[in-house]
């Protein structure tokens, strides 16, 4: 991937943002996301979080892979996705998966686009007595990938 604006990458058809210690997601103005704990994901830390990038191609497709801060007294967590402000998704999630949110081609704009999701239900472990945790998680991040040809 290549920038075209100091702090905010690009994104081309098959190209992904990745979470994690060793992802790329720094590159994108993360707001509303925790420290990496793994190599593989990254949690986010409130009722929302967001992204901002740039695309090279049309999309019409966006591919969310998250899993859901589940717990003994939380069994689903909603997850929101807005893209522009334009509301694009809305998944009660219950375990890992992958989200498809189809988009419209008035949804992406040339320059910087803003992925954000709203988390409803995003709890602290400490608050539901599971430790001493005090960010309030909805899913561990994996990947984002835009694509195109529904």
């Amino acid at each position: 991937m290549r920038s075209q604006s100091p702090g905010m990458n690009t994104l081309g058809l098959g190209d992904s943002i990745v979470f994690g210690r060793n992802g790329n997601y720094m590159s994108f103005q993360p707001e509303g996301f925790g420290s990496e704990d793994s190599s593989g994901y990254t949690w986010n830390d409130g009722y929302s979080a967001s992204l901002k990038f740039q695309v090279v191609a049309p999309v019409d497709r966006i591919s969310i892979n998250v899993d859901p801060y589940i717990a003994e007294r939380v069994s689903s967590q909603d997850l929101f996705i807005y893209l522009n402000g334009l509301w694009i998704g809305f998944s009660r999630v219950r375990q890992a998966d992958v989200l498809q949110c189809p988009i419209g081609p008035r949804y992406v704009v040339p320059g910087q686009n803003v992925l954000a999701f709203v988390m409803p239900n995003a709890t602290s472990p400490k608050e539901i007595g599971l430790g001493s945790d005090l960010r309030r998680l909805g899913f561990a991040f994996r990947e984002i990938a835009v694509s195109a040809g529904i």
